[in-house]
């Protein structure tokens, strides 16, 4: 299996257009996952997730348990798909609070 990215949403305005992007972006083997904070089923796991990763806001999208900067997600033009994912996973991921 390839990488894991968690997709975290409230049922706002860009909930959707965020796990579309990822959809597009992730590389054929990697395993997306959504939370919808906002459907009763999700609210327990996503809120146990989301405080883990200590995520503030949503959108929010963890790529192999970091979490990435959605503004480059949503602004980048056209990525390739298994290197996008793999550099923000490498790279361009926010630093942890400590």
């Amino acid at each position: 299996m390839g990488t894991t990215i968690e997709v975290f949403v409230d049922g706002g305005p860009t909930s959707g257009h965020i796990i579309e992007r990822v959809r597009e972006t992730a590389c054929p083997r990697c395993h997306i996952v959504v939370y919808d904070t906002s459907k009763d089923e999700n609210r327990e796991l996503a809120g146990s997730k989301v405080q883990d990763y200590g995520i503030r806001t949503f959108p929010a999208v963890a790529v192999g348990g970091e979490v990435v900067d959605v503004e480059l997600l949503l602004q980048e033009k056209s990525p390739s798909a298994v290197r996008q994912i793999h550099q923000w996973a490498a790279g361009l991921v926010r630093k942890k609070a400590k």
